[in-house]
């Protein structure tokens, strides 16, 4: 059988012939003692070849001499190159004497040499089939080195990972701050909500700060406490809701219920000051108004003496807020006003003055007292808007001293049911203008024709009696 390239010498071979066995290919794995010449095997060691790895010298390859099988070949006729061995997997490199430099430029694939005899006729020798046994193993063998080289990746990847830091590393400030803004929303909301349910005026002052509007006298402890004493305070909530700019504000909703009324609103938390509450709340106050009806009248809210001119205005903290006024015998009628955002007007109109039941039995005992001492005066002018002209017809007049005034028992009956109202230029001014009673006037006369005692018509009527209470002698007036 003629030698192939890649086969040993028959005359190397010794008493052992390797003719088609799989060991005579370089891929081979089969431990050998003796390596071919001029060829370095970097993947078999020391120990599968029992020697010590070759001299890191690049060696230069000699053709090897060949007993040619054919006799009749020319002596001259170079041999076939030897082909490259052929690797199984990408990462497997060509054969390269260990230790020896790497050439500094892409491997070039080599020439094939063109034959200068009449060998060139001759076909190439055939390569010996390779046995199934040979097939498999180069398969093992090429799985073994794609199991070997992942492995070694992994741990050379492992080792040369970044090994962290083992000290502390600083969190950036905006993730310490992330889970902070909703927190302090919360506990301010609570701080906000506490300051009314203990009726700290001082407090919510000063959570507010310089948002603050308006006149600020109305947000006391005893104003806060009137309130809860007549209102109680229940039903309580604060939720956060979300952002409201960028500046750092998170709204938050505070919910509660004064007595009856229910209370929802808004207000914004500033959450970029951690130490303290001062100023930390944005709302937009409920601002209580007054239009300036009520005149010299005392008016207290909550029980806190205001003034009520045109254009007075005060902020207020979103609840229910009481009118009344200091003076004796009088009330503020109407509801008590709810204030929860924007304007909350006092108008005099929904909150007229009126007499308690002891002012109203005062106005008709003072009425009806000053009618009596009014309707029994005999002097022409009785002071009671029920004075009498002397002068009569026909020269004649009637004689001071001698009139007479006198009303039905209806009208009587009338002043003690007297309804008063509130005047509208002076709202302490209770008056009945609808009020009207007939008046009979008897009285002597004399002149020309003679003398005598008649009734006189046409005198005026008893009408509209009104009571000051601004002043405390509860002085009465009559008349329109």
């Amino acid at each position: 059988m003629a030698n192939f390239p890649w086969q040993k010498p028959d005359s190397a071979s010794g008493d052992e012939t390797h003719d088609g066995d799989a060991s005579n290919f370089p891929w081979a794995q089969r431990p050998s003692t003796q390596a071919s010449p001029g060829r370095s095997m970097p993947w078999r060691s020391e120990a599968a070849t029992g020697q010590a790895p070759a001299e890191q010298t690049p060696v230069e390859q000699t053709p090897v001499e060949q007993t040619p099988a054919d006799e009749t070949a020319p002596e001259t006729a170079p041999a076939p190159p030897r082909p490259e061995p052929r690797t199984t997997h990408a990462s497997m490199t060509p054969a390269h004497p260990i230790g020896a430099p790497r050439p500094s430029q892409p491997r070039q694939k080599k020439a094939r040499s063109r034959p200068q005899t009449d060998l060139a006729n001759r076909k190439r020798p055939s390569r010996a089939r390779r046995s199934g046994t040979g097939i498999r193993t180069t398969i093992i063998v090429a799985v073994a080195v794609l199991v070997i080289a992942g492995v070694g990746y992994g741990v050379f990847t492992s080792f040369n990972a970044t090994t962290p830091n083992d000290e502390p590393q600083a969190v950036p400030a905006d993730i310490i701050e992330e889970a902070a803004p909703a927190e302090r929303t919360i506990e301010v909301g609570n701080d906000f909500l506490e300051a009314i349910r203990t009726a700290d005026g001082d407090a919510v002052q000063s959570m507010i700060g310089s948002t603050l509007t308006g006149d600020a006298s109305l947000i006391t402890d005893e104003v806060l406490a009137e309130m809860l004493e007549r209102h109680p305070l229940s039903e309580t909530s604060v939720t956060a809701i979300g952002s409201d700019d960028s500046a750092g504000l998170q709204d938050v909703e505070i919910s509660y219920r004064l007595g009856d009324q229910a209370f929802v609103y808004e207000i914004g938390v500033d959450t970029t000051d951690r130490d303290s509450t001062d100023g930390a709340v944005d709302l937009d106050l409920p601002l209580l108004t007054f239009d300036g009806g009520f005149g010299d009248m005392e008016i207290t809210v909550n029980g806190a003496v205001a003034a009520t001119g045109s254009g007075s205005i005060y902020s207020v903290v979103p609840g229910v807020y009481e009118l009344a006024t200091s003076a004796d015998y009088v009330e503020l009628a109407g509801v008590p006003v709810i204030a929860t955002t924007g304007f909350a007007y006092a108008y005099t109109h929904e909150h007229e003055p009126t007499l308690t039941e002891d002012g109203l039995a005062q106005f008709r005992s003072r009425v009806r007292a000053s009618a009596e001492e009014c309707l029994s005066s005999a002097a022409l002018d009785a002071g009671c808007e029920l004075a009498v002209t002397p002068g009569l017809q026909g020269d004649n007049s009637l004689i001071d001293g001698t009139i007479e005034r006198t009303i039905s028992d209806e009208s009587w009956a009338e002043i003690d049911a007297l309804e008063p109202t509130a005047s509208s230029s002076a709202p302490l001014v209770m008056e009945d203008a609808f009020f009207s009673a007939e008046v009979v006037f008897t009285g002597d006369w004399s002149g020309a024709s003679g003398s005598g005692r008649d009734q006189i018509y046409g005198g005026p009527y008893l009408a509209s009696p009104s009571v000051d209470f601004a002043d405390a002698d509860l002085p009465v007036t009559w008349g329109y």
